[in-house]
């Protein structure tokens, strides 16, 4: 797993303007979860209640991967490419205006990976659906073609 999360650093470092880790003791942490237990990462006590899929998470230096994580699958290494995103974001002590404004910069970056790799862009979705709030001060990034 820690080459797999070393080669999408390098392919960030490489396509970003994030710092990447200085050693292999600054990498995050990987957590197993249940979809429910997933839920309540993200969205608290209410997580149950939501009918949402969470795939993945990343809070305080973790990922946070479902239990069926497959790291050969390339839809499951976007899924962890995004979520490093969010951990670059915290390590690069990057600000944003709202929480969706960093979503909407790892689902871009996520796409481009995708697309690189021949991904069907799933992720689409994202800017018809969400992520709510804040929109009025989002400036729209170009969509990764």
């Amino acid at each position: 797993m820690e080459a797999l999360i070393l080669s999408l650093l390098v392919w960030l470092g490489m396509r970003t303007d994030f710092n990447l880790p200085k050693d292999k003791s600054e990498l995050p942490k990987i957590e197993y979860r249940t979809a429910e237990a997933m839920k309540i990462i993200v969205y608290g006590v209410i997580g149950s209640t939501i009918h949402k899929e969470v795939r993945a998470s990343y809070d305080k230096n973790t990922l946070y991967l479902p239990k069926d994580f497959n790291p050969k699958d390339l839809k499951d290494q976007r899924t962890m490419l995004h979520e490093l995103v969010h951990f670059l974001q915290d390590y690069n002590k990057r600000k944003y205006e709202c929480r969706n404004v960093a979503e909407i910069e790892a689902y871009t970056i996520a796409t481009r990976w995708g697309q690189e790799y021949g991904i069907e862009d799933d992720y689409a979705a994202i800017w018809i659906f969400g992520p709510r709030g804040c929109f009025e001060s989002i400036v729209q990034p170009d969509f990764p073609h």
